[in-house]
């Protein structure tokens, strides 16, 4: 069964392995998400461990779901921080799903949690950017 969880700082520390994974596979499958090709692991890995600040702030949420193995598989983050003029808005970023597991809901799992959270801390607008065109 897949669960949805949202990791805090020693939480993303223990799984940016696993987060690097999906994010890596993701640039490989297409994903324009800031990251080019050849997309080295090590780069999408600091990528993640350098978030650890902004989450042990509040200013971001991770959220994750583990596959039946209880592997990481897909991730979104609910951006918080912002000007105080802005504290009505949170920002979706880097909503990814392991292309081994797209079309079975999670994307919009994951974006029903962070809207929850959303909620939960006020926010009534979310921004997200994305392309069209794609299978997303």
């Amino acid at each position: 069964m897949r669960t949805i969880s949202e990791l805090d700082a020693a939480g993303l520390r223990s799984h940016a392995d696993e987060l690097a994974d999906v994010l890596r596979d993701c640039v490989l499958h297409g994903a324009s998400v800031g990251f080019e090709l050849p997309c080295p692991r090590e780069e999408v890995r600091a990528f993640w461990l350098g978030l650890v600040g902004s989450v042990e702030r509040g200013e971001r949420r991770l959220l994750v779901v583990r596959d039946d193995a209880g592997v990481v598989c897909g991730t979104v983050q609910l951006v918080l921080g912002g000007m105080p003029n802005g504290r009505h808005r949170a920002e979706i970023s880097k909503m990814l799903v392991h292309s081994r597991v797209r079309r079975q809901g999670i994307a919009q799992s994951l974006m029903l949690h962070a809207e929850a959270i959303a909620r939960a801390e006020g926010r009534t607008l979310i921004v997200l950017d994305t392309c069209t065109g794609y299978g997303a």
